[in-house]
């Protein structure tokens, strides 16, 4: 799935690293300035702005770690809305919900009379708070406000983001996340084992993320130290926050993927393939040209994605669709839209 958060945090941290590279450049000018032989006016200009500039370094700093937690912030929040959204189109109702996701919901309604105070839930009044209540809980309509499961004093390190989630449902996603793409391969290269990853403690796990969290509160509250990190470490800190935000954009899509392959009906599995996006199949379906489907396919965990049937061959011959029918010994290929891994399970959309 693709999620309006993550495009708009690329654009975010492209935009940040275009900062950083102009902030190099003009410290690199400040600490050649006295090679270039400048002379009068230009000369005496040069040498305040560079003696200020020794100065503004402190601030450039504290400038960049709230940037970079900001577009955290605003991304989680977000993710958050465009979740509740593509959830409610898997739910039917409020008491098909979670009776966890119940009792938050209830309990942070009547806490946000006094929550909505701050400029980001001031458009909560009176009105949109009584309305959501009595469609909610009275009529059960699952149309949840994500301000709810907002995170309230600017603090999305690793334990707030997944507590937000984790009031959504996702109960094991604290254990979960550190095996999915890309913050898995990123551990193994950090010497990580597949093995020991969801028993590594999360602090040692996301402590980019916690200290970049901790880092803006020291500047937020006046507090900071003067213990900076340098352009090298930010730009460490900016990569893991693409990481994270990635991988938990996967994270929600599988899950959002996992609860239409338990209420889909039609499955094939795949027994053989041919140049990876060709697959020979086997099962009880209904299968047209062009039909979506959910791949299933096992590694550190169940993974699913969206794939679709290009091409349909029925003993070697294009067809259009196919009805399998128990017993045939038909031979079915499909030609997939992404490749398939041999034992992977198809489910028909």
């Amino acid at each position: 799935m693709i999620w309006s958060a993550f495009a708009e945090l690329c654009q975010n941290l492209s935009d940040f690293d275009k900062e950083i590279a102009y902030k190099q450049k003009i410290w690199e000018f400040y600490r050649n300035a006295p090679n270039f032989h400048l002379f009068g006016v230009a000369s005496s200009y040069v040498s305040d702005l560079r003696r200020m500039y020794q100065n503004d370094r402190v601030f450039e700093y504290n400038s960049l770690i709230i940037s970079l937690y900001g577009y955290v912030e605003l991304f989680v929040e977000s993710l958050l809305k465009e979740y509740l959204a593509e959830s409610k189109k898997q739910i039917d109702n409020y008491e098909a919900l979670s009776s966890k996701t119940k009792e938050h919901y209830r309990k942070e309604m009547l806490a946000m009379f006094n929550r909505r105070k701050t400029p980001k839930l001031a458009h909560l009044t009176d009105a949109v708070l009584a309305a959501n209540m009595y469609e909610t809980f009275h009529k059960s309509e699952p149309n949840l406000l994500p301000e709810m499961f907002f995170q309230s004093g600017g603090n999305y390190n690793f334990e707030e983001i997944t507590n937000s989630f984790c009031s959504l449902g996702l109960n094991y996603i604290k254990s979960e996340l550190s095996l999915y793409p890309p913050l898995h391969s990123y551990y193994i290269n950090q010497g990580y084992t597949g093995a020991t990853l969801p028993q590594e403690k999360n602090s040692k796990l996301y402590e980019q993320l916690d200290d970049l969290v901790c880092r803006r509160n020291e500047i937020a509250h006046g507090a900071n130290t003067g213990n900076m990190l340098d352009v090298k470490q930010i730009k460490k800190y900016k990569v893991f926050v693409y990481l994270f935000c990635s991988t938990l954009c996967c994270y929600l899509s599988d899950k959002l993927n996992e609860h239409v392959w338990n209420t889909s009906t039609y499955s094939a599995k795949v027994k053989q393939t041919f140049n990876h996006s060709i697959a020979r199949i086997s099962g009880e379906y209904i299968v047209f040209k062009g039909s979506p489907v959910l791949v299933k396919s096992e590694s550190t965990r169940p993974q699913y994605w969206e794939n679709r049937i290009e091409e349909i061959f029925v003993n070697d011959a294009p067809v259009n669709d196919y009805l399998s029918e128990s017993g045939s010994t038909d031979k079915v290929t499909v030609k997939m839209k992404v490749a398939v891994k041999r034992k992977s399970e198809l489910r028909f959309l």
